[in-house]
């Protein structure tokens, strides 16, 4: 409930202020496990990549980001998923796999972390061992400006 209305609202914000287009949603399949590989420059890329795809999509987050106040509750509600960053445990790495096998689409920031905006950071060993055990398909996505809007 949570996820549709934020995405709802979002899509609107996005439209009228930020000057929003999205092209090749055609790329994404519209079933099945899917991994949205996008950069990432700005807090505000989740949301972006979330109301952009054509279906829902999970996400990863640093666990860190689930523990101050409701922020996990509302987190959780939102698709994401904790997972640490630094050195993922077994366990989540299992939830990952079974979440991309029951048919999810997840987004993974391959660099791991948000970048200055102006290059692409070296992505993370962690994505290419998800794709090589999940077996699912990969979409790269590109975003641009978001780090204008909100730094």
């Amino acid at each position: 409930m949570l996820y549709a209305l934020a995405h709802a609202l979002l899509r609107v914000f996005f439209r009228l202020f930020c000057r929003w287009e999205v092209a090749g949603r055609g790329f994404v399949p519209p079933s099945g496990g899917a991994i949205i590989a996008p950069n990432h420059e700005s807090y505000l890329d989740p949301m972006l990549v979330g109301t952009s795809l054509p279906r829902p999509v999970h996400y990863l987050a640093r666990r860190d980001l689930f523990s101050p106040g409701p922020w996990g509750w509302i987190l959780r509600r939102v698709r994401a998923v904790p997972i640490e960053r630094s050195a993922p445990t077994p366990a989540s790495i299992r939830a990952v796999l079974e979440l991309l096998r029951s048919g999810a689409a997840l987004a993974i920031f391959p660099e791991g972390t948000r970048g200055d905006g102006v290059s692409l950071g070296a992505g993370k060993a962690g994505l290419g061992m998800l794709v090589l055990r999940a077996g699912v398909p990969v979409v790269p996505l590109y975003i641009e400006g978001s780090g204008r809007v909100l730094p």
